[in-house]
């Protein structure tokens, strides 16, 4: 049986799915001490998250990749065919660049890996929550445009940036701006605006949308 939770002063209504009991309740845990987040209900399987989805406000929902009778994958392809508004964040201990892909391709809009602290996943859900997408910077790092591990990147200037200028380009891509960044970062809004203006400067980018552009082309998102 699913639970339902009346916790109606919270504002981000969220459905958490994942086969294993003692996950499951660890998340309603930890995410209960947010005041932002409202755990409408909880499902041990894709089916039964479709149930609560059809009867149920939700704005975000929380899925385990692997689970029995419909996958993770196979869940955020339906939610994002019948329920259209709801988002998606996909929970993994799995950082194959081919199964980020994967979840990209089946309409996530956010991965986290399941060694993630509260604050990480606090900030991915805020983040979705916003409209923007959320991918572990760590999962764009590895993403190459092939999905082969050791593969190089398809825009030989990209080899031109540092390894803090690619993580705050994966950064820029989603959404985030240089406040976002630098709490991300523990560095100030100035330090990224400056990392922004190289990145701008060595790839010939006029704004954030070339970056975006760019991060794209090269297979980082």
């Amino acid at each position: 049986m699913a639970e339902i939770f009346l916790l109606m002063s919270k504002t981000i209504n969220i459905l958490l799915a994942d086969d294993h009991a003692l996950v499951l309740n660890g998340l309603i845990a930890l995410l209960s001490q947010d005041l932002e987040f409202h755990i409408v209900a909880s499902a041990k399987d894709g089916r039964e998250a479709i149930t609560l989805l059809a009867q149920n406000n939700i704005d975000i929902a929380i899925l385990d990749i692997n689970m029995p009778n419909m996958t993770g994958l196979e869940l955020t392809r339906h939610i994002h065919t019948h329920f259209p508004t709801v988002k998606v964040i996909l929970l993994s201990m799995h950082a194959e660049p081919s199964l980020v892909r994967s979840a990209i391709d089946n309409g996530a809009d956010g991965y986290v890996l399941k060694t993630a602290d509260f604050e990480e996943l606090s900030f991915a859900i805020k983040q979705v929550a916003k409209g923007k997408p959320y991918f572990d910077t760590s999962l764009l790092l590895s993403q190459k445009a092939d999905d082969k591990p050791g593969a190089s990147l398809t825009l030989p200037i990209l080899s031109e940036l540092t390894s803090r200028e690619v993580e705050i380009l994966c950064m820029i891509s989603q959404g985030m701006n240089n406040t976002e960044i630098g709490e991300k970062l523990f560095i100030s809004p100035k330090t990224v605006d400056t990392h922004r203006t190289n990145l701008m400067r060595k790839l010939n980018a006029k704004n954030a949308a070339s970056l975006t552009r760019i991060a794209l082309e090269a297979g980082l998102i």
